[in-house]
């Protein structure tokens, strides 16, 4: 195994594992509060999977120190950092998809945060819904101290330019 790729598996439950997966490169001030955000989930079957863009700073051992400290907190872990720096977003966000093993996936950013009951409330209406392929949600734009600027809303706009006919949609 490659000595940048760290696995850790826990026994589960009968509820339906849910893939997180954080995407990140240069991201050492603000991935501690990524994972934290996933840790505080109200959700308790989750796979965390980061994958490191091979950044010059400190955001995989952060990353690996965290998880480390937390050994037990998630179901899964795979920390994954590239040999060398792809600067390739889809790729990375593939690499993250590779390794996830849940009925459901959510991809973030390294500086995006979840509020605690997302995976609950998505879970939840994922499996009253099989009709839909994808939820999305609004979202918060926040400052360095968490201070909300901005709430972005899904709207019809979003969904007539951004989503192609054949795929069913709930928005939560």
């Amino acid at each position: 195994m490659d000595k940048d790729i760290i696995m850790l598996e826990i026994g589960g439950t009968e509820l339906e594992l849910v893939s997180v997966a954080i995407i990140c490169y240069k991201q050492e001030k603000y991935i501690a509060d990524t994972i934290q955000s996933v840790m505080n989930q109200t959700y308790k079957r989750i796979e965390l999977i980061v994958v490191d863009d091979c950044s010059p700073d400190q955001t995989f051992e952060i990353a690996k120190s965290i998880v480390k400290k937390n050994k037990g907190k998630f179901e899964r872990v795979v920390l994954h950092r590239n040999e060398f720096n792809t600067g390739n977003v889809s790729k990375n966000a593939n690499i993250a998809f590779s390794y996830a093993r849940g009925a459901y996936f959510k991809l973030l950013g390294g500086d995006d945060l979840l509020l605690p009951d997302f995976c609950t409330a998505t879970v939840q209406v994922l499996s009253n819904s099989p009709e839909c392929d994808a939820v999305f949600t609004d979202m918060y734009c926040v400052d360095p101290a968490f201070r909300i600027n901005e709430q972005i809303n899904v709207d019809d706009r979003f969904i007539t330019e951004t989503i192609p006919e054949n795929i069913d949609l709930l928005f939560m």
